[in-house]
């Protein structure tokens, strides 16, 4: 990958890749080839987290009953962070903030790198686990950016829900 990032380089006749070049490839590399290791667990390693495998799961145990009054609240940070070091912080900082705010029988998620969900009940007590969600400080004092998703009528559509925010954030 290394030599193909020279050749690419070379090819544009820009020279040799920089070091922030080197290093973003050797750290997107690094992300995603161990993004599989997490799909054979339930738990993500390093927010201990459930993985969205897990989710899928508990929405079909859900589903064969009935999902109505349930919702997945989902949070991320309102800006990307450049940085990988960033980026692991903010992932370990959210999931420390969605235990806090959820701390019952919810089932929390990492969704993507830097997105987390809860699938959680729509009850009296959602505003304020929400807003104490909101109110939580991610990074550099900044706060996540939450949003409450319905969960949809039929089962093939929360799939679709929940594929679509495994995107990377």
């Amino acid at each position: 990958g290394m030599d193909d990032l020279a050749a690419l380089f070379a090819a544009s006749g820009v020279g040799e890749p920089t070091f922030e070049a080197m290093s973003s490839f050797a750290a997107g590399w690094a992300e995603k080839s161990f993004a599989p290791i997490a799909e054979l667990q339930c738990e993500d390693p390093l927010t201990g987290l459930v993985t969205v495998a897990y989710l899928r799961t508990r929405l079909a145990q859900l589903y064969r009953g009935s999902a109505a009054g349930s919702c997945l609240v989902v949070a991320e940070p309102a800006e990307w962070a450049e940085e990988l070091a960033e980026r692991l912080a903010t992932a370990l900082n959210l999931a420390t903030a969605l235990r806090r705010a959820f701390p019952g029988d919810e089932t929390l998620t990492l969704l993507a790198p830097t997105r987390v969900g809860v699938l959680a009940r729509s009850d009296e007590r959602l505003p304020d686990k929400v807003a104490r969600l909101r109110a939580s400080e991610i990074l550099y004092g900044r706060r996540p950016r939450v949003r409450v998703r319905p969960l949809p009528r039929a089962y093939g559509q929360a799939l679709a829900l929940v594929r679509t925010l495994s995107l990377d954030a």
